[in-house]
């Protein structure tokens, strides 16, 4: 996975984890949360590459619970560079597929 973009998602929980395992083009890392804090018991931080960018749009829509909420993601190129990116996702009545076409625009530019 290290010779294309890849882009980043912390705080993946184990049940999203076990539902996108198997999704070609996306890796995990699991995070413990820190002794004394609540929370899930283990996170995970996702990795995705080009090729599963779709994975990425459909796993961030569904992050949609209120009006208007925002993801941070990090895009991560070949040379080690990377880029933070905040990721807006407004739950309005945008039809599904415009809602995916708004959110891959913001995370890849096109």
């Amino acid at each position: 996975m290290q010779q294309e973009i890849r882009y980043t998602v912390p705080g993946v929980s184990k049940l999203d984890m076990l539902k996108l395992k198997d999704a070609r083009g996306v890796e995990f890392a699991e995070v413990p949360v820190p002794a004394g804090t609540y929370g899930e018991p283990v996170l995970f931080t996702m990795t995705v590459t080009l090729a599963a960018l779709q994975v990425l749009g459909a796993y961030l829509l569904k992050k949609r619970t209120q009006a208007r909420t925002e993801i941070e993601i990090e895009e991560i190129h070949p040379d080690g560079s990377s880029m933070r990116k905040r990721i807006v996702l407004d739950n309005s009545s945008q039809e599904p597929t415009e809602a995916l076409a708004s959110v891959m625009k913001q995370i890849h530019g096109r």
